[in-house]
């Protein structure tokens, strides 16, 4: 069986399912990855505007200390962000430096 054709979501994704009405009438076929999850909601019967809640025990997370951190993962995201700037600028002016004369 081909499966080249099928769409695949390496990063993610969503989308609306088309063809006949009536509770599962369609087939959808797709590519996935050991420890994806797969969620099939119906409009209408999600959790509404407050979202959904899921709480899984973990001996390396803790919402308090989720909370404490939020400064300093802000931070982080800000010198990230000027650090992956730094290095483009930097990228860019060694490719201009390589870059032969009249081209």
């Amino acid at each position: 069986m081909d499966t080249s054709n099928l769409p695949a979501f390496a990063n993610g994704g969503s989308f609306k399912v088309g063809g006949m009405s009536g509770i599962d009438r369609n087939v959808v076929s797709m590519r996935v990855s050991r420890g994806e999850m797969v969620d099939i909601r119906k409009p209408g019967n999600d959790a509404g505007a407050g979202g959904r809640w899921v709480i899984e025990p973990s001996p390396w997370f803790d919402a308090r200390a989720a909370d404490a951190a939020q400064p300093s993962i802000q931070t982080m995201g800000v010198r990230a962000a000027a650090g992956g700037s730094q290095m483009a600028q930097a990228k860019s002016a060694k490719m201009a430096r390589r870059r032969l004369p009249g081209r």
